[in-house]
């Protein structure tokens, strides 16, 4: 009796350090989900400002083409070029 007794006290703290084991193991895995959901925000925001960058980057880039072609446009035709004036006109409109 006294050996069942022992072998049940044995047995308990077993299973006890194995629930410690496993309650500090989920624990690991809820700061890491965190820790990933965090970096995800993180990456999503970055996303977000690059996205906006690289609009306003294209905007800039598409006035700048047509302030070109305006400039070209202005060149040849005080230049005497009336047929390249006609080229880079329709170029400029079809922008």
């Amino acid at each position: 009796m006294e050996a069942q007794v022992e072998d049940l006290q044995t047995e308990n703290i077993r299973l006890q350090r194995e629930i410690e084991e496993t309650n500090q193991q989920k624990i690991q895995a809820a700061e890491y989900g965190l820790a990933v959901l965090q970096e995800k925000q993180q990456l999503q925001e970055q996303l977000e400002q690059l996205e906006l960058i690289n609009e306003q980057t294209s905007s800039e880039l598409q006035h700048l083409k047509q302030v070109k072609y305006a400039t070209d446009l202005a060149t040849s035709y005080t230049s005497g070029n009336p047929g390249m004036s006609i080229l880079l006109l329709s170029k400029l409109c079809s922008q």
